[in-house]
């Protein structure tokens, strides 16, 4: 379903103004529709289509690609490559857990530069996260600093991200504080941009699905879309 919604999001990009967005989830997680609380029971999104009233919500872009909803590098980008479309289609979101132990005995880190807010800054990184909303993976309290219509793009990045780690890591995550976790770095900014201070091709993954590879500027796009979403 990201896909769909993706190349909607794409079409507008093009454009440069986008019309009111329906969405009917039918993906496996579903992350941008919980995060705009829309249902996910078919007949009641295809109600929500027709009671609910369109709310601004922003987009992320690298040019003319659209961020819906998290864009990934790292051992998160990893696992995620790692997953099959069936295996998705059979197991759900738990899949994702199931591939992460696996990749979690790779020590694999990335050499990166971000420059953001004024500032560059040069680091190893395991798993960098950039979020447009309050959810990802579909827990919908990841982030409770951030919204959907907030205007900023939401960064993390991990240092090291270990089996002995993982505990920790999860409970920070589904309470909504792993910004808060040792050995996680959080900030917010508009714009960043994200290069490689490698010979290593390292390879992005925008909303679950293969993307481009560094060097890239990420921007936000405020207010850019139109989404349906309930009434409150």
């Amino acid at each position: 379903m990201m896909g769909s919604i993706n190349t909607a999001c794409e079409g507008f990009l093009k454009a440069g103004k986008s019309i009111p967005l329906g969405i009917i989830p039918g993906g496996t997680v579903n992350n941008f529709a919980r995060a705009l609380k829309i249902p996910l029971n078919t007949t009641d999104a295809i109600k929500n289509l027709i009671h609910g009233n369109p709310t601004e919500v922003d987009l992320g872009a690298i040019g003319k690609t659209p961020v819906v909803s998290s864009l990934t590098l790292g051992r998160l980008a990893d696992i995620a490559r790692n997953v099959k479309d069936e295996e998705k289609k059979k197991f759900g979101k738990i899949i994702y857990l199931i591939k992460g132990f696996k990749e979690l005995y790779s020590n694999h880190s990335y050499k990166l530069k971000l420059t953001a807010n004024g500032r560059s800054k040069a680091f190893r990184a395991q798993i960098l996260l950039i979020t447009t909303t309050n959810s990802v993976g579909g827990f919908i309290s990841f982030n409770p600093e951030a919204s959907y219509d907030d205007d900023y793009l939401h960064v993390f990045w991990l240092k090291r991200f270990s089996p002995l780690s993982l505990i920790t890591y999860l409970r920070y995550f589904v309470t909504g504080n792993l910004k808060n976790a040792s050995g996680v770095r959080y900030f917010k900014t508009k714009s960043v941009k994200i290069e490689g201070l490698s010979d290593q091709t390292i390879e992005a993954r925008i909303d679950g699905d293969p993307a481009m590879c560094v060097p890239f500027t990420v921007q936000t796009q405020p207010d850019f879309l139109q989404v349906i979403v309930p009434k409150t």
